[in-house]
């Protein structure tokens, strides 16, 4: 595989996972994974455990699969893997260091996102709905109008 398709492949997956990240992100009510308050919101198997109050408990929820927050982190993981793999094959240093970046940013708006995701902070709807914007639109522009050309990579 040279460095195009590697570029091409790391871009479809960052892009798919992306929006698994803001869509399960959305139906979990936010970066609840974030919060020291916040359990992580999966139950694993039946067992829950709290990050914040440091309790490992029995709870007969829904099983871990079905719970959109156990989604979120997992793909957010996988955008920033994409985004470092799209940097190297991309091979430009700072092009590859905002690219990288720019999920954590992106990611930094959904936190403030999340309501209660900041102790004490709770802001309007509007300004949440705002933010989520942000977030989205940051790396949705560099994806597509600052990131390295993927068909400048291609090789004949």
């Amino acid at each position: 595989m040279n460095s195009g398709q590697l570029l091409v492949s790391a871009r479809i997956v960052g892009h798919v996972m992306w929006w698994v990240f803001v869509v399960s992100a959305l139906f979990a009510g936010g970066i609840t994974w974030w919060s020291p308050y916040e359990s992580l919101g999966a139950p694993f198997g039946g067992w829950a455990i709290g990050s914040g109050s440091g309790f490992i408990a029995f709870s007969p929820g829904p099983q871990w699969w079905q719970d959109p927050a156990v989604y979120a982190p997992v793909a957010f993981v996988l955008v920033v893997v994409a985004a470092v793999v799209d940097a190297v094959a991309a091979r430009g240093l700072i092009a590859g260091i905002v690219t990288v970046a720019v999920p954590f940013i992106a990611l930094g708006f959904f936190v403030l996102a999340t309501p209660g995701g900041i102790d004490g902070v709770f802001l309007h709807s509007a300004v949440y709905l705002v933010l989520v914007l942000v977030g989205v639109a940051i790396r949705e522009v560099w994806m597509r109008a600052g990131a390295p050309r993927v068909i400048a990579w291609q090789q004949a």
